[in-house]
């Protein structure tokens, strides 16, 4: 009876020997580490926003688009941010919207922002080009104090030779920030 259980044995050791090895040499794609996409997963948001192209879409999030003439104009502002996307800066440097910067009562947002400094908005002695600087977030954001709170500023950096989730997760922070303002 020892001489069948002893083959019988080896034979299942050598199979469960072959068997994982065949398994790990079969499948390497899944001893790589899988990256998670990150997602802004906090209450729906109405974000305002100054330029066509915005931030990419992420689910939870709504944005209205609007020049920055039309949303300076508005009467009143029922969103919880506003972006200012690069290709407004422009626009929105314009001595006739210091004003307005200056006294919104919601966060703003400034996306590739990452050469400037946010007064070239905020106060009418400065431009963009005076406002210029070597390093910034690439979005940058702030909120206005009242008699109650404090001023508030952000920013979010990018890594050097930033990936599509490096950007990801800069507007997920973003989102975030605006969710916990709005508790």
């Amino acid at each position: 009876m020892n001489v069948i259980r002893r083959p019988l044995t080896l034979m299942l050791l050598a199979m469960l020997i072959i068997g994982g090895c065949s398994e790990s040499a079969d499948k390497p794609e899944e001893k790589e580490e899988k990256q998670t996409v990150l997602q802004y997963e906090g209450k729906p948001l109405n974000i305002a926003v100054v330029g066509e192209n915005g931030p990419a879409d992420f689910p939870g999030v709504t944005y209205h688009t609007y020049s920055m003439q039309n949303l300076a104009n508005k009467d009143q502002l029922e969103y919880d941010a506003i972006i200012v996307m690069k290709s407004e800066f422009e626009e929105a440097a314009k001595k006739t919207f210091t004003p307005f910067f200056n006294s919104i009562d919601i966060p703003v947002f400034f996306s590739e922002a990452d050469d400037i400094g946010l007064w070239a908005f905020t106060n009418e002695e400065s431009t963009l080009d005076t406002a210029k600087r070597n390093s910034a977030g690439f979005i940058q954001g702030y909120r206005n104090g009242t008699a109650e709170r404090e001023s508030k500023g952000w920013s979010y950096y990018l890594p050097d030779d930033p990936t599509e989730a490096d950007r990801t997760k800069a507007w997920v922070g973003v989102f975030e920030t605006v969710e916990s303002i709005g508790e």
